[in-house]
């Protein structure tokens, strides 16, 4: 009944929930499971930041300043003010691929084997419409509730923009 399953995650209990049966929907259907994370925009809280800092201390060391320096010129910014975005852009990389890994070994842990992963940027209902179309997905499982912001609960959820912006079926899961 599936070939192509889209399941999208951004850490909350949901997206768990959500990854959970996706991966036994694409064991029981034998079909390939694309985990995505898509990364916000908006500036990362302060004790994000420091989580991320603390938690991807090595990983973080790997990126040295001239990184920062060059992300920052080439988005037209000031150098201190750049650095400090092209710093939270790295850290939110970061948290997408450690996301994505614990995804897939959950969804590999359950039986399911044809695994893809995929990290985007930018407004999640929009990218979740965008990947499921370039992978033909036949289906997308999402949680009912993520960690998006306040604005979110009154401008209608991902869930909902998502299910509303495609063709393609849509579970959500609570």
């Amino acid at each position: 009944m599936f070939k192509t399953i889209l399941v999208a995650t951004d850490g909350s209990d949901h997206a768990k929930r959500a990854v959970g049966l996706a991966a036994d929907l694409a064991k029981k259907y034998q079909a390939k499971l694309v985990a995505l994370h898509v990364m916000g925009n908006d500036p990362l809280p302060d004790e994000d930041r420091h989580l991320v800092e603390v938690e991807f201390a090595d990983e973080i060391k790997k990126f040295p300043a001239a990184v920062a320096d060059n992300q920052a010129h080439s988005i037209g910014v000031p150098t201190l003010v750049g650095q400090h975005r092209a710093k939270d852009e790295i850290l939110r990389q970061l948290i997408g691929k450690h996301l994505l890994q614990l995804a897939e070994k959950e969804i590999r842990e359950s039986g399911a084997s044809d695994v893809v992963t995929v990290l985007e940027k930018g407004d999640p209902a929009a990218n979740i419409v965008k990947v499921a179309a370039e992978n033909n997905a036949d289906l997308i499982v999402l949680g009912s509730r993520g960690l998006g912001n306040l604005g979110e609960l009154f401008l209608g959820g991902v869930s909902n923009k998502v299910s509303h912006g495609t063709d393609i079926n849509v579970l959500i899961v609570k």
